[in-house]
């Protein structure tokens, strides 16, 4: 006890010294010290990589087959989902749609990208909750002739990572000659 009132006297006076000893603190007793100052600090978690080789595959005027290879999880992390994000293109010619999304590149979900592509696009339709094992899903429903942009992100318990884009553009009914 007495050695806990030196030690208390110690914290409260920082020029007192006990009268004949001198003992080194242990360092699980914390210290006051005015001195110290606090740091923010900020640990950026890991979210997963792009899905590879993320590509649409054209079923027919209403369909198109989008394909993928599984993103990069961090280590001790779990694919959770994927989320997909679809729209029409809007005031872009179907040719020049595809162009543009090809050289857009990756952007983060929820992100407006710098190239001028999200101004030319409509309401996002959107399909959540993919199984994690997926590597394939089917759309259908889409109107003919229509420029249409993909969007695909995994999901870890940590959040969403990077979206891959691809696009593609549906085809016009053919008429059939008798």
């Amino acid at each position: 006890m007495h050695l806990v009132r030196h030690l208390i006297a110690q914290k409260l006076n920082p020029f007192f010294s006990p009268p004949h000893f001198h003992l080194p603190l242990p360092p699980s007793l914390p210290l006051y010290r005015p001195s110290t100052q606090l740091r923010l600090v900020s640990v950026l978690t890991p979210v997963p990589s792009q899905p590879y080789n993320f590509r649409a595959i054209l079923s027919d005027s209403t369909r198109v087959r989008l394909v993928w290879d599984p993103p990069t999880v961090p280590v001790g992390s779990h694919l959770l989902d994927y989320r997909l994000t679809y729209r029409p293109t809007v005031g872009l010619p179907s040719d020049s749609a595809s162009a543009s999304a090809r050289q857009a590149g990756p952007v983060r979900l929820g992100q407006s990208s710098d190239t001028g592509i999200e101004a030319g696009l409509t309401e996002a339709v959107e399909t959540t909750g993919l199984n994690s094992e997926a590597t394939q899903h089917l759309i259908e429903g889409l109107q003919p002739n229509t420029a249409y942009l993909f969007q695909l992100a995994g999901r870890t318990h940590n959040g969403f990572g990077v979206a891959a884009q691809c696009s593609a553009v549906t085809k016009t009914y053919g008429r059939w000659r008798e």
